[in-house]
């Protein structure tokens, strides 16, 4: 079961940490930061926000073809920054610039 409340991130400071809690859906919404980027795969969450400047290529092959295989995610995948994704999964993550991209979509 996927709790609204688990918002996962992945390689960013603590300033861009605390701009993603601000932007958090609701008061009860809670943002856990990983160091393992198969944490993002591995744990129930509403959202994942990942800065793709510190995603090795293998890490974000990972993550797509487990996109690939599971078919549509039930969590909402941000990436912050640029990265090449699947044709495939175009529409399903959304990518963004940056963070002042994000809060303003």
């Amino acid at each position: 079961m996927i709790h609204t409340d688990n918002v996962f991130s992945y390689g960013f400071t603590q300033f861009e940490e605390g701009c993603i809690r601000k932007l958090l859906p609701t008061k009860k919404s809670y943002l856990t930061s990983t160091e393992c980027f198969t944490d993002i795969i591995a744990c129930n969450a509403y959202a994942i926000f990942i800065n793709a400047m510190t995603v090795s290529a293998d890490d974000l092959e990972m993550l797509w073809e487990f996109y690939l295989e599971a078919g549509p995610a039930s969590e909402t995948v941000v990436l912050i920054g640029h990265a090449e994704i699947p044709r495939q999964l175009k529409g399903r993550i959304k990518i963004f610039s940056n963070l002042i991209s994000y809060s303003r979509s």
